[in-house]
């Protein structure tokens, strides 16, 4: 278990979590993804569809780091198979 990282841990998420869901909230107001840091061609089938599945996910990224939610996959074989597909 993690133990109280203090104020100092504690006001770094809360910042790092508002930058995230700003990002989501950019992308689901212009319907674009932020071309800094995700570039992506204009040409791309489904361009408009991503851009706004990408700013709910990082809204929802940037409130769930807010409120701390933490996930724990307690099946290791099961995160095994997700990811390398075996």
């Amino acid at each position: 278990m993690i133990a109280d990282r203090g104020p100092d841990y504690v006001a770094g998420r809360i910042i790092y979590a508002i930058a995230v869901a700003a990002f989501g909230v950019i992308c689901l107001v212009y319907r674009d993804f932020v071309s800094s840091l995700q570039p992506v061609p204009a040409s791309m089938p489904g361009y408009g569809f991503l851009a706004v599945l990408t700013g709910l996910v990082l809204l929802v990224a940037g409130l769930a780091l807010i409120a701390n939610v933490r996930t724990y996959v307690r099946r290791r074989r099961w995160l095994r198979c997700l990811c390398c597909g075996s």
